[in-house]
């Protein structure tokens, strides 16, 4: 598993907002934009996940079936704004939309028969009933 150790850097004030604005039209943070572009140009490019995607989209019965095979190979998919992102595991940085693998929601959903799985809501259980004794 990779290790990650926090860097800083000095940037142009125009630099560092062609940065953000970079990074928005990706819908990730700055931090994750320059961390994939410095993938890509150092050779540590995660161009690897495409194959171990693939693999486990082939394999995958359901979606618990997925997360399980992705996480084996230190992915995830979460859901943000309707779109399935493929992160990192276990620290979820952002990689790469789904769909920039050639992978379809839609189509998982028709594949799985049910739609992706989002975080549910927290429910409290309703509290123990006494029983009251007459007096």
């Amino acid at each position: 598993m990779a290790q990650y150790i926090p860097v800083s850097l000095d940037l142009p004030s125009d630099l560092l907002c062609a940065l953000g604005h970079a990074a928005e039209r990706v819908r990730c943070a700055p931090s994750d934009y320059v961390w994939r572009v410095l993938a890509a140009h150092v050779g540590t490019t995660p161009a690897g996940p495409a194959a171990s995607v693939g693999e486990a989209l082939a394999c995958a019965s359901d979606w618990l079936d997925l997360q399980r095979r992705l996480r084996a190979g230190g992915h995830v998919l979460r859901q943000r704004d309707g779109a399935l992102m493929l992160m990192s595991w276990p620290l979820e940085r952002f990689l790469v939309p789904l769909a920039a693998l050639g992978h379809r929601t839609e189509d998982l959903v028709l594949r799985f028969g049910a739609p992706f799985p989002t975080d549910l809501p927290f429910r409290q259980t309703a509290p123990a009933r006494f029983r009251h004794r007459a007096a």
